[in-house]
């Protein structure tokens, strides 16, 4: 065994197998349908010992755990290897993003250890890893951390990246579980998205976006003007898209325009700034990645979030990120809107 396993004492499963051993000990589903996808992708029309690869799970085909998903980019040495995606949803329990971090700049190192070992687990193994276990969690929680691992090739062969599939449940210290923090999102089309959406203003710009663009896949900067959305108008912000760099792989998002009703009632005009400079820091982190992903898609994206009203009582939040783009093609700017939809009893 290795060494740093009896020093996670909260660790109550860490198994490496072939999916008929792990199912029966999978507790949540969605991690149990992810193993069984990959199960089969491997398995059909290929030669036994094939593995999938990244190219054989389309984002569409993961929406019912996309926000719950990290793939890692690994070689020969796994204890190098890099976070290409962390979902919107662990951004968000988690309080960080590890886009672009390599498994070693973990901000909680047990867990970066254990994930380290995993990994080596599944290259040299050629086969899944379960884990399950209690750590700690923000504002004196303790979070119940499943996940399920899986090793992809892009020849079938060399292994090159890991799909993790990770669901927190956030537990009181000696407590039962408490409901998680709501968050939905969706990244669709215009006729997928509408009848999620609860605010008729939000629905109106959704569609209006869609007639923007005509024939074209997305619409530019240059479709709309503003008067012609005077009826959300102070809800909205206009971002310019700022490719990544080295020291940041991630694209970044820089207000060119910050709603004047949300300036006003939050106290503070972010115009000028990247939204990874916001003030609060866990909506900044989720906020990046969903920007991240709808730009990635080019698509919109709907979200449904928890949070924290001006007046310091607990809120729900709607919006809406619509990707924009010169070319009618390649997204070079972003327009949201957000409003809140409710308070939460």
């Amino acid at each position: 065994m290795h060494a740093l396993v009896p020093r996670l004492s909260q660790l109550e499963e860490f198994l490496c197998g072939p999916p008929q051993v792990l199912l029966p000990r999978i507790r949540a589903a969605a991690l149990r349908r992810l193993l069984q996808d990959w199960a089969s992708r491997g398995r059909d029309g290929h030669p036994p010992g094939h593995l999938p690869g990244r190219a054989d799970f389309p984002p569409e085909s993961l929406r019912y755990i996309l926000g719950n998903l990290i793939l890692w980019q690994t070689g020969a040495d796994p204890r190098t290897a890099t976070c290409r995606l962390f979902g919107a949803n662990l951004v968000f329990e988690r309080g960080f993003d590890l886009t672009g971090r390599a498994v070693t700049d973990h901000p909680q190192p047990a867990i970066g250890e254990l994930t380290a070992f995993g990994l080596e687990r599944i290259v040299a193994e050629r086969l899944p890893v379960l884990t399950r276990g209690r750590y700690p969690g923000p504002d004196n929680t303790v979070a119940e951390i499943e996940t399920v691992c899986l090793p992809l090739a892009a020849d079938g062969q060399s292994i090159d990246m890991v799909l993790q599939g990770q669901i927190n449940r956030s537990l009181r210290p000696g407590d039962s579980a408490t409901p998680p923090t709501r968050l939905d999102t969706a990244c669709d089309e215009p006729a997928i998205l509408l009848p999620r959406i609860g605010d008729a203003r939000l629905a109106q710009l959704l569609r209006d976006w869609d007639g923007w663009r005509g024939r074209r896949r997305l619409p530019s900067r240059d479709s709309f003007r503003p008067e012609d959305l005077r009826y959300i108008l102070g809800s909205l912000f206009l971002f310019d898209i700022e490719p990544g760099t080295p020291d940041w792989p991630a694209p970044r998002f820089r207000y060119r325009v910050f709603g004047s009703a949300v300036a006003e009632s939050r106290g503070f005009d972010l115009t000028g700034r990247r939204i990874d400079e916001h003030p609060d820091i866990a909506f900044a982190a989720r906020a990046q990645q969903a920007y991240a992903a709808a730009a990635s898609a080019r698509r919109p994206l709907w979200a449904l979030a928890d949070g924290v009203s001006p007046d310091g009582l607990v809120a729900r939040f709607e919006a809406l990120i619509l990707p924009l783009a010169r070319d009618g093609e390649t997204p070079d700017m972003m327009l949201a809107a957000q409003v809140m939809a409710s308070p939460v009893s």
